[in-house]
């Protein structure tokens, strides 16, 4: 037997169109066109590097060293014989091994890329699966997913896709000959767009990962999805998109999912997928990246396994924006075979309160963008767009939850510089709110949470209303109806914690970590429970992981605790540097100046306690007609100053009298 050599490849097959019935009409005129075929093909076959293997009848199989040098010549080859009669080309390309055996080629791959050649229309490109996926992160080129094709005695799971960029032509299904494997008929559940790509991923779970897996291996973080638009402000969609994948990947009950916030920590890094891997404590990650541009949408996605870095799977989805509720189905049932559908009616839910009209996703997912900004200008803006997408869709529960969060958010934000009156109002809006979207869906999960927190009793909202028993009924009731959702484990322990029931309180905390290790906020909440245990180490180790990952947090009432903290640890420089960026930060804002103050009051630093004192005045009493009842707080800490510089009683008592 001849020895045999073997090269990795990009393997090319071309077929002249029509070529055996010319032949039977008119053999010298076939035989013409394939010396032009040669004479039109060669040169640019080896302007592209490529190597001209075999000639079969009308068909050549050709190959490239990479996919990018096989496409581009495809391309132009089917631009260079477009004025040519006769010369009608098909064109398929798939990438694997070739067998050389003598003075023949074979092999598997060979075999398969001649069997991807008929996919394509006449004039067309058809390209298996490995070869789009060299594709989709190049915005030149956009693809359609065809099918998999029946490929009998061969092993491998292909799929066949067409270029439709390049002015090539798509491929029509019902005038080709070449057979796809029959598909089943897939549950029907409305979705979001990249949602709905998660319908692939856990088939693909199910068939490759999960089966024989320690609960360990079933796990995953959906990092946040790269913004390819050219116009940065469709950050919001990139970022939308990725939140409805995680939000449909935390409805399957054996899987756990990173939480939004410590996903999103990873926004904008190149961190190795391995190390991520382990601070999120997942085995697999999902990536990708969004194109925007009017009405088109383009999606990839990729698996990843953690230990290796090994690439699992990974696929490209062009839509129209007013196709993305339609693409779970096309999916579904494109992939049905590497699916058990079963598992999906058993352990995937149907996420509750959403919309099926696309502009009032697209006004949501801006809404949202802006409310993470947690910062009250955005979060008002926020509100906006929520009401924007409630116009479009009046019975969007989701929307309406949302505003209930913005309410809340704003009453917890401007706490300190509204008066309880005002606050009261914010917190009436939010609970309306809440209460619509119950109306609507009354199986909502987040609106719950919301209501919950707002009827706690906190010291912020004890003035508006005050129901215990019916804020931990909502609580509980939050939590069974969505146990991924974070807010509530963090509003609950903190309903514990205001009652000094530590215990309840860490493990509802620790329910939360688990979900979100790097969120911020969870950490905070860490710091305050250890501290109410007087584990001031263990408090000062989540205090500083929390300010780590958002130091924007240095200002407000978490930061005052942690200053505190530092303190009674002795630790005065560090809390110095805190209070100083703070303040850097924003020397306006009024926890930072009332803090900072309070901090040089305690360490005695009374010249510098008075020039923060005197700023805090000047931005929020000098101007103010009702500021004794808006800013209470101000007088209490200029008393205190009063009476630790000077042991002045009279005139702190004087001062408090307008308040008291």
């Amino acid at each position: 037997m001849p020895d045999q050599t073997r090269k990795l490849a990009a393997i090319v097959f071309t077929d002249i169109v029509g070529f055996t019935k010319l032949s039977a009409e008119n053999e010298p005129a076939a035989l013409s066109l394939l010396e032009k075929q040669r004479e039109l093909l060669k040169p640019i076959v080896e302007e592209h590097h490529g190597s001209w293997l075999k000639e079969m009848g009308d068909g050549l199989l050709l190959t490239f060293n990479t996919n990018l040098e096989a496409v581009n010549c495809a391309i132009a080859i089917q631009n260079a014989i477009k004025e040519i009669d006769d010369l009608n080309l098909r064109i398929g390309i798939h990438n694997g091994e070739v067998v050389f055996q003598g003075s023949d080629v074979m092999g598997d791959d060979v075999n398969i890329a001649s069997r991807i050649e008929p996919f394509s229309a006449p004039g067309g490109i058809a390209i298996s699966g490995r070869v789009n996926a060299s594709l989709e992160r190049n915005p030149e080129f956009t693809t359609r997913y065809l099918g998999k094709p029946q490929l009998k005695g061969v092993s491998q799971s292909v799929k066949a896709y067409c270029i439709i960029s390049h002015n090539l032509p798509q491929t029509d299904l019902s005038k080709i000959d070449a057979k796809l494997e029959p598909v089943g008929k897939s549950k029907k559940t409305v979705m979001y767009v990249a949602g709905i790509a998660i319908i692939l991923l856990l088939g693909f779970y199910t068939a490759r990962i999960f089966t024989g897996n320690s609960p360990n291996e079933l796990s995953i973080a959906v990092l946040p999805f790269a913004n390819m638009s050219a116009d940065i402000e469709n950050e919001y969609f990139s970022d939308g998109i990725t939140e409805e994948i995680l939000n449909s990947l935390a409805q399957i009950k054996q899987l756990h999912v990173a939480a939004r916030t410590s996903s999103f920590a990873f926004k904008g890094k190149n961190e190795d997928i391995r190390k991520i891997g382990k601070k999120l404590s997942v085995a697999n990650v999902l990536e990708g990246s969004v194109r925007k541009f009017k009405d088109d949408i383009r999606v990839t996605a990729q698996l990843i396994r953690v230990n290796d870095g090994f690439h699992l799977w990974s696929e490209t989805y062009d839509r129209k924006f007013k196709e993305i509720f339609k693409v779970q189905e096309e999916l579904s049932d494109a992939i049905a075979e590497e699916m058990k559908i079963k598992l999906i009616g058993e352990n995937f839910f149907e996420r509750r309160g959403i919309t099926t009209i696309p502009e009032a996703l697209d006004l949501y997912m801006k809404g949202r963008f802006l409310w993470n900004e947690n910062q009250e200008k955005p979060v008002k803006r926020s509100i906006e767009y929520f009401e924007l997408a409630i116009q479009k869709d009046p019975n969007y529960a989701l929307a309406y939850s949302a505003i209930a969060d913005a309410y809340y958010s704003l009453g917890v934000i401007k706490r300190w510089t509204v008066s309880d009156e005002e606050r009261g109002e914010l917190f009436q809006k939010a609970e309306d709110h809440a209460k619509i979207a119950l109306q609507i869906e009354p199986e909502l999960g987040e609106a719950y949470a919301v209501l919950g927190t707002l009827l706690s009793g906190d010291r912020i909202s004890v003035e508006w209303k005050n129901d215990r028993e019916k804020s931990k009924e909502y609580f509980i009731k939050a939590i069974e109806l969505n146990p991924n959702y974070v807010q509530s484990y963090l509003w609950f322990s903190n309903f514990y914690l205001m009652d000094y029931n530590l215990d309840e309180s860490e493990v509802l905390f620790n329910k939360a970590l688990k979900l979100d290790p790097l969120s911020a906020q969870v950490n905070l909440v860490g710091g305050r429970i250890f501290y109410s245990k007087s584990n001031y180490e263990k408090s000062l180790s989540f205090y500083d992981k929390a300010f780590a990952i958002d130091p924007y947090l240095v200002y407000g009432g978490f930061n005052y605790n942690y200053t505190t903290l530092l303190e009674k640890m002795y630790q005065w420089d560090r809390a110095e540097k805190s209070w100083e960026y703070a303040f850097e930060t924003d020397s306006t804002f009024f926890g930072t100046l009332w803090g900072y103050t309070m901090h040089h009051i305690n360490r005695n630093d009374f010249s510098k306690a008075q020039k923060y004192l005197t700023k805090l005045k000047k931005q929020y009493i000098d101007n103010s007609e009702h500021a004794s009842q808006v800013y209470p707080d101000i007088y209490y800490l200029e008393a205190m100053f009063l009476l630790a510089k000077d042991k002045d009683y009279a005139r702190a008592i004087e001062l408090l009298k307008p308040i008291l």
